[in-house]
């Protein structure tokens, strides 16, 4: 596989790749823009997490986030963001989420 470079912008698909993934993980995340005064939110992550299961995952594949701490929120995420993974059926401990389609 050739390494791709992308930044992760809200509400934007990630790039197309010639294969579907079995896994996509992401450690020490800072694109849901933690920390900030404006963090990603239930719409972001739907969007984000749609579009992973529609356009890069493969039919059983699964996604597994370590977020880091959010200061402004006092958690790793809000309430509502935990109920959209909640809402995949998404495994939560603390700041580690894993969902599997």
């Amino acid at each position: 596989m050739t390494k791709v470079h992308h930044r992760l912008v809200p509400f934007e698909q990630l790039p197309k790749f010639p294969k579907k993934f079995e896994l996509v993980t992401a450690l020490q995340v800072a694109f849901n823009r933690h920390n900030s005064e404006k963090p990603w939110g239930s719409e972001e992550w739907g969007f984000f997490l749609n579009d992973l299961r529609y356009n890069v995952l493969g039919e059983r594949g699964e996604a597994y986030f370590e977020l880091n701490y959010d200061n402004h929120l006092g958690n790793w995420y809000s309430q509502d963001v935990i109920n959209l993974f909640k809402s995949y059926s998404a495994s939560i401990h603390a700041g580690t989420l894993h969902v599997k389609w």
